[in-house]
């Protein structure tokens, strides 16, 4: 599923949906629902971020959406989960709030779901009723963590690589 967006008067493709159907055009429970998004765009030589019309859902949380309705249409129920590998800005923000989770002595597997929350990726699925995470972290490394506002805050060891699945949080199916 292409994703596009109306950028200065063009179509630019800001991310795909996947969706794994098995030969018998079944969905298939090894290859969850994923998006691949990405909130920043060259256009002729300019970085550009897409921004969704004030007031709206943001551009994730627009996307889950659409991945989650062209699932239920396909397969009559909606996905059992979506699973996610956080980048850049998610990967920040999940590493700077696993140290505090950890810091304020959180065991691990508590201050993995307490992260991953706490990015735009995890506060997104929560909007769109996939609050039950699961979350895979590994590759711990240190990393000179930065503030949002690029203010230092130390070398941490962090994990570096973070996978998650997002299962509904309630019994009516997430939307």
């Amino acid at each position: 599923m292409d994703l596009l967006a109306t950028v200065e008067g063009k179509d630019v493709l800001w991310g795909k949906g996947y969706i794994g159907v098995t030969e018998t055009g079944k969905p298939n429970a090894l290859e969850l629902p994923e998006l691949n998004l990405e909130s920043r765009l060259n256009l002729g030589g300019r970085w550009r971020e897409i921004r969704p019309p004030e007031g709206t859902d943001n551009m994730t949380t627009r996307a889950l959406r659409m991945l989650i309705d062209s699932y239920t249409k396909k397969f009559g129920t909606p996905p059992p989960a979506i699973t996610a590998r956080l980048e850049r800005t998610n990967l920040e923000a999940f590493q700077r709030a696993y140290v505090h989770a950890i810091e304020q002595g959180m065991a691990e597997a508590e201050a993995l779901k307490y992260a991953i929350r706490l990015t735009p990726a995890g506060k997104a699925r929560i909007t769109v009723g996939y609050g039950n995470f699961d979350v895979d972290a590994t590759a711990f490394k240190p990393v000179n963590l930065k503030s949002r506002e690029g203010v230092d805050l130390g070398i941490h060891r962090v994990p570096t690589i973070v996978r998650f699945n997002a299962r509904p949080s309630r019994t009516t199916g997430g939307n």
